[in-house]
């Protein structure tokens, strides 16, 4: 008897029953490889000169490398080049050409990480390796020489960003 409601035998069981809308939850949506790459790709959309970027690491010795930004986007090599770190890239390789930071050793009981700019030599990097673009380093000196600090919590934030790589 579907639909007449009002004929229905068993009318002393369903008659006190109330109906419920339920609340569906969302699923929870997951990060695919192609949500990282958009959002990668953004990054480097954001990126201007003088700004320092955390550039992923292939070597084992370090997770990334810091570098400062000589130009306010991106380029795509017209002709295949050699930096002055002795590192080749082909025609139509997207770079970002910067200097570097070296990590040095302040003694600090700081958690915080110290770097000296390698203004002499000038690197390119694929711009698909840019991870993280940082705030303003903090210039300090210690001695002589000047070194620029990058803050415990960043270098946190960078290390999430790596994550994947």
């Amino acid at each position: 008897m579907i639909g007449d409601y009002d004929h229905c035998v068993n009318t002393a069981h369903v008659n006190a029953w109330q109906e419920h809308v339920l609340e569906l939850e969302a699923p929870e949506r997951r990060a695919t490889r192609a949500d990282v790459s958009e959002i990668r790709e953004g990054i480097v959309d954001l990126i201007t000169k003088d700004s320092t970027v955390a550039i992923a690491s292939g070597d084992a010795s370090a997770d990334y490398y810091l570098l400062r930004v000589l130009s306010d986007q991106p380029e795509i090599l017209e002709r295949p080049v050699k930096d002055a770190w002795n590192a080749r890239y082909p025609t139509g390789a997207k770079i970002i050409r910067g200097f570097f930071y070296d990590r040095v050793n302040c003694n600090s009981s700081s958690p915080d990480l110290y770097y000296q700019l390698i203004g002499d030599k000038i690197a390119y990097v694929y711009a698909a390796t840019v991870r993280f673009i940082c705030s303003d380093l903090q210039e300090c000196s210690v001695g002589e020489s000047k070194v620029f600090k990058l803050l415990e919590a960043e270098h946190l934030d960078i290390l999430n960003s790596l994550d994947g790589f």
